[in-house]
């Protein structure tokens, strides 16, 4: 974290431990319902390494915190400390920036980062950088380019906006299937072997069961053996075989949020300006970010309700709910995701070009 972002937070960040001590000792005014016992900040707008604008996807490899933001930069990030150990540039960016990031095996079974190259319609898969000496880098040249794949176009194999990667991996560590979702009108998952060849494909644009709207963020929960799915123009959390057929759907849609053309990005920017009225627990808001802690239960990043709800995936239940709107520290200001490390919940509050770090909170 730079020095002036925090002189600039010092101030808030202070109100935030203390009004999260009253808690316990005092009433609570209602201005402070909501409000997230924030333990650190990392990031801050700018483009100086360490610093975001608008980032849109982070991953973590287990140790370390990947982000990418708007201007198709992507960084490792010290969970600590906020300081840059890698950081590089997507090959090509004119057209629009990733929005989608995973931490997982190569086809060799290396440490890999795949990188959905959204208005690219291709899928970009990186060698995993060596950070090991923990030491502050610059922006420089990439690591490696392992593979990628994908063009534009509406036949198997093809593309129109990928958003997110799965990658199934198998008791070797090495994967066994690679799931990319996609919207833009094919709006589906479409299945690879490791040779990056298709397989098959599964979804339609739509508000039918079989059907998405913007499939926005998608993984694996291994303990189960599904495929889970953030439908975010549609409102809910999908479960599915790790074959695409469909278990069932979770969460009610929010009655203030109908479907939307999710092709239009100008939709999204309104978004970004409009204070709308929160939706109840249990029901979505265009949910665009999804990590599963592999016990039966998903952190779900909700973009339009400004919060992020953590269900049990198997009975649908929203077991917390935390986050509210706004833009100082403790805040959510248009989330994209979150990622869980080490007890901590780091959230990639996107519209706040930031990451707002919390402990992971107990279940209600």
């Amino acid at each position: 974290m730079s020095l002036p972002w925090m002189l600039q937070y010092a101030g808030r960040l202070s109100l935030c431990v203390f009004c999260c001590a009253c808690v316990v000792g005092c009433d609570v005014d209602r201005s402070d319902v909501g409000l997230l016992r924030v333990k650190r900040v990392l990031g801050g707008v700018g483009r100086s390494p360490g610093q975001f604008v608008y980032p849109r996807a982070i991953t973590t490899d287990g140790a370390h915190l990947i982000v990418a933001d708007k201007f198709a930069r992507i960084q490792v990030i010290n969970p600590e400390s906020g300081v840059m150990l890698a950081g590089w540039v997507t090959p090509a960016s004119q057209a629009g920036r990733p929005t989608g990031l995973t931490a997982a095996p190569a086809p060799d079974g290396t440490p890999a980062l795949y990188v959905a190259d959204t208005h690219y319609s291709q899928i970009l898969v990186y060698a995993m950088p060596d950070v090991s000496s923990n030491m502050p880098a610059k922006f420089g040249e990439p690591p490696d380019i392992i593979a990628k794949w994908g063009e534009f176009g509406t036949g198997p194999g093809q593309f129109t906006y990928t958003t997110d990667i799965a990658v199934q991996v198998a008791d070797d560590g090495k994967p066994t299937r690679i799931y990319v979702s996609e919207y833009g009108g094919n709006d589906r998952i479409s299945v690879f072997d490791t040779a990056f060849s298709f397989l098959f494909a599964f979804g339609k644009n739509g508000s039918d069961d079989a059907s998405f709207n913007r499939p926005q963020a998608i993984d694996i929960e291994t303990s189960m053996n599904e495929l889970i799915v953030c439908d975010s123009g549609n409102h809910r959390v999908g479960r599915f075989t790790l074959d695409g057929e469909l278990i069932s759907w979770l969460g009610q849609p929010d009655p203030g949020g109908g479907p939307l053309d999710m092709t239009d990005m100008d939709v999204l920017a309104r978004l970004d300006t409009e204070q709308l009225e929160r939706s109840e627990p249990g029901r979505f808001r265009y949910p665009h970010g999804l990590f599963l802690p592999q016990d039966g239960t998903a952190f779900v990043t909700e973009y339009g309700n400004e919060r992020i709800q953590r269900i049990d995936l198997r009975s649908g239940r929203t077991l917390a709910t935390y986050g509210r709107s706004g833009r100082l520290v403790g805040e959510l200001r248009s989330p994209w995701s979150s990622v869980v490390l080490g007890g901590e919940a780091f959230l990639l509050d996107s519209g706040n070009d930031r990451v707002q770090v919390i402990d992971v909170p107990a279940r209600e």
